[in-house]
């Protein structure tokens, strides 16, 4: 069976949560691949690795045991779409949660559950405070032991009311992105979670790789979910037949934040965010996304 991709590479962002994208494409006779890397911001940090492998038994001798083998026994796997079940990748500063299929393609279906996600420990926002809200009319002033302490509180005046509402929404942490897949069913319609059959999902908790097999109309697709170690980076390979046939492609799209207490990264189609489309190179293509006066890039 023959198989066609392509391959999207690097969407970058800054620390002031501008981010990027950068997209190429290529062909090759026998097979392809599609791959998409998500580089949202370049922070180094250190790991370290333990372990070692090689032996069949979990202890080698009295001393050791063969850590890779205890660990992977626990390996996550998913058989069906489920809200509760999404898995993650990320580095500790970083995180990309998918769906069944390893990438944020229904995050509809998993909003009332455990969300699809895209967000970093850098990624926050905050609303215009057009009405120029201080901190201290939300505050009233307590004395405790002989102090003046001031508390937020909840009060009854117009203007603290207003304030309170402001200072508990902003800051928050934003969604900085959905990367999901868009599938074609042979009559043209979108493919839906009822399409997803035959899911064999397995988070290797060892390399921290997702390995996401599906099929749709017996057709199969498999997804590697990737996330880099040393910057906040997220990639993926994605085989499929459905490529050639262009029933599949990625789909990205920038959520508004909504200023919720669980904003599950599933708010578009307001008009708030504006996003304009260019070619900055003739291999590469380019979306600017505005929200708030805040702009973000994405080369594709």
């Amino acid at each position: 069976m023959k198989s066609a991709s392509v391959l999207l590479s690097s969407f970058v962002a800054s620390h002031s949560c501008t981010f990027s994208n950068s997209i190429q494409q290529y062909n090759r006779a026998a097979s392809q691949y599609l791959s998409i890397s998500l580089f949202i911001v370049t922070l180094f940090f250190s790991v370290s690795t333990f372990g070692q492998s090689g032996s069949k038994a979990p202890f080698r001798g009295l001393g050791g045991i063969n850590r890779q083998q205890v660990v992977q026994r626990h390996n996550i796997k998913i058989n069906k779409i489920d809200s509760l079940s999404s898995l993650s990748v990320g580095n500790g500063n970083f995180a990309y949660t998918v769906d069944a299929t390893g990438m944020q393609s229904f995050p509809d279906a998993y909003a009332k559950g455990v969300p699809l996600g895209t967000q970093s420990v850098w990624g926050w926002h905050s609303f215009p405070n057009n009405e120029n809200l201080t901190i201290e009319q939300a505050q009233r002033t307590y004395e405790l032991e002989g102090r003046k302490i001031s508390y937020t509180v909840q009060g009854k005046e117009p203007e603290a009311k207003k304030a309170v509402e402001y200072f508990r929404v902003n800051q928050h942490r934003l969604q900085l992105g959905n990367i999901g897949l868009e599938i074609k069913m042979k009559d043209g319609s979108l493919a839906t979670v009822g399409d997803i059959k035959n899911i064999n999902q397995q988070l290797d908790l060892w390399t921290g790789v997702i390995t996401s097999s599906f099929t749709v109309e017996s057709i199969p697709v498999k997804v590697t979910t990737f996330c880099n170690q040393l910057k906040d980076a997220v990639s993926f390979s994605i085989q499929s037949p459905l490529i050639s046939t262009k029933q599949l492609q990625i789909r990205v799209r920038i959520p508004e934040p909504n200023g919720q207490w669980k904003d599950v990264g599933n708010n578009w189609g307001t008009g708030k965010v504006k996003t304009d489309f260019y070619l900055p190179k003739p291999w590469a293509a380019g979306f600017s996304s505005n929200i708030d006066s805040k702009w973000s890039f994405i080369y594709a």
